[in-house]
């Protein structure tokens, strides 16, 4: 029987280890200091930029650790990647009409509770760029969100990060640590509780399925979901 992809690893030296300390050290600062303290954001050409290097530098380490262990050819199946079935597409809509109203119920709460708790305003980088970025700027944004980032995300946390933190923790914490990490990636703690809550919805349909494609479909899908409605409200407002 093959390995799952959320499966503790094998002792030794192993590719997921190397890719989550790579990965790790890149992401780093804004694990450190969430951007949501200092509300500063860079400029929108900026972001769309360094959101497409910075996930092709994740994807390049994730590769090369991945192809010196197991070669170019066994890299499919040691990542969980799987023709997908008609149960699966079931569970990539079924997770989606579940996550979307779940995610944006947390964002509300945890921004009424930010704003009794006194912090600053610290509205989302992304809609503000959206909102207000050229057009080509915008496509590649929708392109980084949409395609890129669930399939690079996906890749690191679901699999590289949580195999080697379920090879030292339990099932149920790994996922906690992996979940709390790709949160703070993001760089908001006011959106923590939110997409600690997406991560871990993630988490577990990866494990029900054992096909990465799942998750990817359902984090692409979410994403194109918030990107297509932020999108609708800019063509709404007066320009």
């Amino acid at each position: 029987m093959a390995e799952s992809p959320t499966q503790a690893p094998r002792r030794g030296w192993s590719w997921h280890r190397i890719a989550t300390l790579l990965v790790l050290l890149l992401i780093a600062p804004q694990l450190a200091m969430p951007g949501g303290l200092t509300g500063e954001a860079p400029p929108a050409y900026a972001i769309a930029l360094g959101m497409l290097l910075g996930h092709g530098g994740w994807l390049a380490i994730l590769l090369v650790a991945l192809g010196l262990q197991v070669g170019w050819r066994g890299m499919t199946a040691e990542l969980g990647l799987r023709r997908l079935t008609r149960l699966d597409l079931r569970l990539v809509l079924r997770t989606v009409a579940m996550v979307v109203p779940l995610v944006w119920l947390l964002l509300i709460v945890s921004t009424l509770l930010w704003r009794w708790l006194g912090f600053p305003e610290s509205p989302n980088p992304l809609i503000e760029w959206l909102g207000s970025a050229p057009s080509q700027t915008v496509a590649t944004i929708v392109l980084a969100a949409v395609v890129v980032a669930p399939v690079v995300e996906e890749a690191v946390f679901r699999v590289a990060f949580f195999r080697t933190a379920s090879a030292h923790l339990p099932e149920e914490l790994a996922a906690l640590v992996v979940s709390l990490a790709f949160a703070l990636s993001h760089g908001l703690l006011v959106q923590v509780p939110a997409l600690m809550a997406l991560a871990l919805v993630l988490q577990e349909v990866l494990r029900r399925s054992g096909n990465l494609w799942v998750p990817i479909l359902v984090h692409a899908l979410f994403n194109g979901v918030m990107v297509g409605l932020t999108l609708l409200a800019r063509a709404a407002l007066p320009q």
